[in-house]
């Protein structure tokens, strides 16, 4: 439905967005995620019609729309700040795009009516956006996007204003909206969360590339990079080299001196140099030895840091690199280990069918 060819941005020497590719299916909640300065906001604009490519094409349904002015588009945007007219009332707010196009009032009520149903503000036709909370705002704000019937929609961190609560109510209410309604979502964030729980598929973007695309899932268990398994959750990093291959196990000398292994098939040879990823809820402490089937090092509690449902703990390795182990409560309960404190000696401990390899 959508297609990106070639498409980049230049202001003079610096280069925001740099020669990419995208393809995005009709009826996909895309995500594009990425930290501050990463060039997404500007993709955004780009296929909204704000910005001009300094090169390549955009094509919506096989029709290069690259040099179209935005309100020829087939797409409408929702904005960070949701850009509601203050002295409007809601249904005015909503009717906003259906007025200027000379639609009838009869269809206009009608439409209007039955968008702010489909966004849960049925009611609130009079409300000024002042009396209105974050949520509803933004409510608002979608349920105009939507009332033209775009192709597209097109979302610019259209939560990050919303406090902790209201932002993972409203992350439900845009899943089943876009489930309802069947337009395509391009969902433009920073925040992890919200790209993995709405996303069909995640674009992750870094100094103005594509790092990796592929589903949630893909993402967190198998990043194809150092950055997209450190900036999609958080992830342990130890740089090790290959000491031994089979057909369905690598062994590998991590912090200089510790032989760990992993299961399954590599790409790997004798001899190469690896980063070895783990994931803090992958792993778990002990006073214990590790078993033949598990990888184990040896260290010290350094701090600890509860958070209601799982305890974090840092742990001081023997050659002084920190490793963070993220272990839910109920199973240090059941495990008594609650009691462990800073400057105790124990074990972290994992599968040695968990973590990823990446090349150094």
């Amino acid at each position: 439905m959508l297609e990106l060819r070639t498409i980049s941005k230049r202001y003079g020497d610096v280069a925001v967005v740099e020669p990419l590719d995208l393809t995005i299916e009709e009826g996909e909640f895309f995500c594009i995620l990425g930290p501050s300065g990463c060039g997404k906001t500007t993709l955004l604009r780009m296929i909204a019609g704000f910005d001009r490519p300094s090169a390549g094409q955009i094509l919506l349904d096989g029709v290069d729309i690259t040099a179209v002015p935005p309100n020829h588009r087939d797409l409408n945007t929702v904005f960070q700040n949701y850009a509601l007219f203050p002295h409007y009332q809601v249904f005015d707010n909503v009717a906003y795009g259906l007025k200027v196009r000379k639609t009838p009032a009869a269809e206009i009520h009608e439409r209007v009516m039955a968008a702010l149903q489909l966004v849960g503000l049925a009611g609130f036709e009079h409300r000024l956006p002042a009396q209105l909370s974050g949520g509803q705002q933004q409510r608002v704000a979608l349920a105009r996007a939507l009332i033209n019937r775009p192709r597209l929609l097109l979302l610019d961190e259209p939560l990050s204003a919303l406090d902790r609560k209201t932002g993972e109510q409203m992350r439900t209410e845009l899943a089943d909206l876009q489930a309802k309604s069947g337009i395509t979502f391009v969902f433009v964030t920073h925040n992890q969360a919200e790209a993995l729980s709405l996303a069909s598929r995640v674009a992750v973007m870094n100094r103005g590339v594509f790092e990796q695309c592929s589903t949630p899932q893909e993402l967190y268990h198998r990043p194809q990079t150092r950055f997209v398994g450190d900036f999609v959750g958080s992830m342990n990093f130890f740089q090790g080299v290959v000491t031994e291959v089979s057909a369905n196990r690598l062994a590998v000398e991590v912090l200089g001196q510790s032989r760990v292994e992993r299961r399954g098939a590599s790409e790997f040879r004798l001899g190469e140099g690896v980063v070895f990823g783990l994931r803090p809820e992958q792993l778990r402490v002990s006073l214990l030895e590790p078993k033949d089937y598990e990888n184990g090092l040896f260290g010290q509690i350094e701090r600890t840091l509860y958070l209601g449902e799982a305890t974090q703990l840092c742990v001081r390795l023997s050659n002084g690199e920190r490793i963070e182990v993220k272990v839910q409560n109920y199973l240090m309960l059941e495990d008594k280990v609650m009691g462990l404190e800073p400057e105790e000696r124990v074990w972290v401990i994992w599968s040695k069918g968990s973590g990823v390899l990446l090349h150094d």
